[in-house]
């Protein structure tokens, strides 16, 4: 495990947060994928934590799967995204809708950090999820 990854566990077990599953990866930066759901607007939405040996340290909601209305939520995204600058929100090529945020430092140990802005995309997300799904699943 990484040392970014092994200071994060840590500080979930020292500050008693459950609920993520982790697993490594055996690629050149030694990923490791923390995996957990998040609760908005009553849905369970699935998320994840990604710290490697990078500078980086990734937080990844996966908000939608297969999404059809790709012009009209595209739309919508450009909005949130010139919103929010902490985080973005994008379409992958199977059209599923991802919100990442990236966290830059060279201090190994930014869990703090990390578990302040996944509070605070929850808290947004309450606010924007029912508008952002009206886009969604408008025809």
């Amino acid at each position: 495990m990484n040392n970014k990854a092994a200071k994060f566990q840590e500080y979930l077990t020292a500050n008693n947060i459950t609920g993520f599953n982790h697993e490594e990866f055996s690629d050149e930066f030694h990923t490791v994928m923390f995996r957990s759901r998040i609760m908005i607007k009553g849905q369970e939405i699935p998320m994840a934590i990604i710290l490697d040996d990078s500078i980086y340290r990734m937080i990844r909601i996966q908000l939608v799967s297969s999404v059809e209305n790709t012009t009209e939520v595209v739309s919508y995204l450009n909005k949130l995204n010139a919103k929010y600058k902490s985080y973005k929100f994008y379409l992958t090529e199977q059209n599923n809708l991802i919100l990442d945020s990236c966290i830059m430092g060279k201090d190994e140990d930014e869990s703090e950090v990390i578990i302040a802005v996944l509070n605070n995309i929850i808290k947004q997300m309450q606010d924007e999820y029912s508008d952002l799904m009206h886009v969604v699943w408008s025809k």
